[in-house]
């Protein structure tokens, strides 16, 4: 199982108590997931303290960087919990990482 919240609303700035959350599905035996798109560089939230299993920002909001880059935190304890569920058309070997083009936000800089 995944919990998967975000850490800060984008509409109203609502932020979620992520480190509480995080305690308690670790407490359960469940994944967590914290959406940072818009806290990531915004509010200077620790990732050892809040101690996600995943944590995801958006590197070209808050901290300027070029669009199409983001960030991906996956805790050392939950590394052998998961697997990839897309594999690359371009490679037959299968891979715990994988860049795919196509899935997700398409802001091409130009």
């Amino acid at each position: 199982m995944v919990i998967s919240f975000t850490h800060q609303t984008s509409t109203v700035g609502d932020l979620f108590p992520a480190k509480a959350l995080c305690a308690l599905a670790r407490d359960r035996g469940i994944l967590s997931l914290v959406d940072g798109a818009q806290s990531f560089g915004l509010n200077g939230r620790r990732l050892a303290d809040m101690q996600p299993d995943f944590y995801s920002g958006s590197a070209h909001k808050w901290i300027c960087g070029p669009k199409e880059n983001g960030v991906l935190y996956i805790n050392k304890s939950a590394q052998s919990r998961i697997w990839a569920s897309i594999f690359s058309a371009l490679s037959r070997a299968r891979r715990r990482v994988e860049n795919v083009r196509g899935i997700g936000q398409r802001d091409e800089p130009r």
